[in-house]
């Protein structure tokens, strides 16, 4: 498969439990599956000797043996780390082990999805505006700081 070959990564099987679960990462114990992406899956970790909980986004195994992924992974944490933002978790590490897939290390920040929040129902017309207004805020300071979001992964313009 040549490197620039499109990967789509697996979708887990239900009925096989997460390896990673129970698994430490750097100073990090992997506690649960927050979500999964186009790249990576989300894992609430908890620091080993602090006690404060982390959220760590781990490069897809099957991404992790291209180079060209694991940097794109790289771009990405390196983007989101120049956003000051209240809309965008701070980043405070990313790893490449030997052997393992790359990761990030970055805020966690409690709460429902919007798309949780959907599911218990429509927006109110205020509540849909606060939400807009969060998002075109963050999207600002993305730009303001040279980044693009794009479907699979953040670039810099810069």
């Amino acid at each position: 498969m040549s490197e620039s070959a499109p990967i789509v990564p697996s979708q887990p099987d239900p009925a096989v439990p997460d390896p990673w679960l129970g698994c430490t990462l750097g100073s990090y114990r992997i506690l649960r599956q927050l979500g999964r992406g186009g790249m990576g899956t989300v894992y609430l970790a908890e620091h080993l000797r602090i006690g404060n909980q982390a959220a760590v986004k781990l490069l897809h195994e099957e991404l992790s043996c291209r180079p060209s992924a694991v940097q794109r992974f790289l771009i990405e944490a390196q983007a989101q780390s120049r956003i000051a933002h209240p809309g965008v978790a701070l980043l405070f590490d990313f790893a490449q082990p030997v052997g393992e897939p790359a990761y990030l290390v970055m805020e966690y920040v409690a709460g429902e999805s919007l798309r949780e929040r959907l599911q218990r129902g429509a927006l109110t017309t205020p509540e849909a505006v606060a939400v807009l207004l969060q998002t075109a805020e963050t999207l600002a300071a993305a730009h303001a700081a040279g980044v693009v979001h794009r479907e699979q992964y953040a670039v810099s313009t810069r």
